[in-house]
Formats: structure tokens, sequence, C-alpha cells
């Protein structure tokens, strides 16, 4: 009985380790994989065009994903090392940075429902900035159009925000006086060639308003979070759930590697063994 017992605790033990590993190894690659977009992040935020935009808030993102991936990559080695080498010390250390993950996580949920409101004001001062130097830049361009056609919308709050634009401004003596880019346009599916003066004093001709996207991309892309929100939420509430069997675990492991080293030691004390 005593060595079905025993047996049957070596499995299971080989399983956890099993399991710890093949975890801690992706979580280990993700890292780097994290670590290298967020050094990708802070690289691209030098660049003019993107200045432009985003001025150079876009290096704050880069270093939260730098600091993310070395974490991972700390708590991924402590994790998977740790397991296949039954090292105490990398357990312990891999139990408490997971910890401190886990807190994090729901730190920024709670900060997210907090601070909306902020987040919301600094990208609508970050999308009336863009569209006010919408010609200034290829790039730039390019950035906005692709948003506003991939989310089908045009401005941040709405197709009247084109009108804080010197040249779509109603104000404006220009071609495109009172319209809006090309990209603010209702296109087929099918279209081949694209009309670029589509948006042409649209916003002040009732005929031509059913040409544009009235819905700001705000509205939009809330409510393709929305959309999404059950399987964003299942996800989160998934990896937090993972995160406390691996905390879970690896403490089990911990204490069991402990225990051995103990009874080895009582044993070398008695003269047991050498």
């Amino acid at each position: 009985m005593a060595k079905e017992i025993k047996r049957d605790l070596d499995l299971c033990n080989l399983l956890i380790k099993f399991f710890l590993f093949t975890v801690n190894v992706i979580v280990w690659l993700l890292g780097i994989a994290i670590l290298a977009l967020g050094i990708y992040v802070i690289v691209l935020s030098s660049d003019p065009a993107i200045q432009n935009i985003a001025g150079s808030s876009l290096s704050a993102p880069g270093i939260v994903l730098v600091i993310l991936g070395v974490l991972l990559v700390v708590i991924g080695f402590c994790g998977w090392l740790g397991a296949l080498r039954e090292i105490f010390v990398l357990l312990v250390v891999y139990c408490i940075l997971m910890s401190i993950v886990v807190l994090i996580e729901i730190g920024v949920v709670v900060a997210v429902f907090l601070l909306g409101g902020e987040v919301e004001a600094f990208g609508r001062q970050q999308t009336l900035e863009a569209i006010n130097g919408y010609q200034d830049d290829p790039t730039l361009q390019n950035l906005i159009d692709q948003i506003q056609m991939t989310f089908t919308c045009c401005g941040f709050d709405s197709y009247n925000d084109w009108d804080k634009n010197l040249y779509f401004s109603c104000n404006s003596t220009a071609l495109q006086k009172c319209g809006t880019p090309f990209s603010c346009c209702v296109m087929p599916p099918d279209t081949e060639v694209i009309n670029y003066q589509c948006g042409y004093s649209a916003r002040n001709d009732p005929t031509r308003l059913s040409n544009i996207h009235q819905q700001g991309c705000l509205a939009t892309i809330s409510a393709t979070i929305m959309q999404y929100s059950l399987v964003l939420g299942g996800i989160g509430i998934g990896l937090i759930v993972l995160e406390l069997i691996n905390i879970f675990l690896s403490l089990g492991l911990a204490v069991d590697v402990y225990r051995q080293k103990q009874f080895i030691k009582t044993l070398k004390q008695k003269g047991l063994i050498k």
C-alpha cells in the first residue's frame, strides 16, 4: 500500500512538473515577443510622423511593454527551470512574481473603470490634433484614413470634427471646404476606383451627407469592444484562473521539494546516508 501511494505521488509530481514546465515555456516565449514589441514601439515613437499624432506619449506604452516583457521572461524562466530542476528558490520567486502579476492585473481592471473618462479625453485631444495636421504628413494621413475605413467612422465624436482642419473647415476657401477625407465616405464592398473628392462639401449639403459615415470613431470602436466584451472578459478570467492554478501548483511543488531536502538533511545528520 505504501509503495502504491508513493508511486501515485511521484506520478502526480511528474504531471505537475510537466504542466508547470509547459505553461512557463510558453510564458517565457511570450515575454520575449512582448519585449521585442515594446522595443519596436519605443523605436517607432521616435518617428517624426508618429510624434505628430501622439507626441512623445507613444513611448510610454512601449516602456510598459518592455517592463511587461522582462517580467514575463523572468517569470517564465523561474517557472520552467524551477519545475524542471526542482529548485526551491526559483519556485518561491515564481510564486511571489505570479502573485504580483495577479494583483497588477486586478489593479489595471480597476484603473480602467475609474480612469475611463480621462482616457477618452486624452484620445479626443490627440485625435483632434491629428485631424488638424492631416495634410502635413503622408504617414499621418494614411494612419487616419486606415482607422476611419477599418471602423467605418468619421472623426472622433462625429464627422463635424473635421471642421477643426484648415482645409476641411467651413470657413476655408479650399476645394475641400465643409468636407471630409475620402476615408469617411460610404464605399460599396466592390469599389475598385476610389473617388477622393467624395467627401467634399458633404457636411453642409444635405443631399451629400449620406455619402459619408456620420458616426464618430469613438462610438464605433467602443461598440466593437463591447461586441467582444464577453470573449475578452472570459479570456481575462480564464487567464487569472490559470495563473492562480500555477501559483498553487508551484507552491505545492516548492513545499514538496523543501520537505525532501529537510528529510535528506535529517538522514545525513543521523548518519544513515552520506
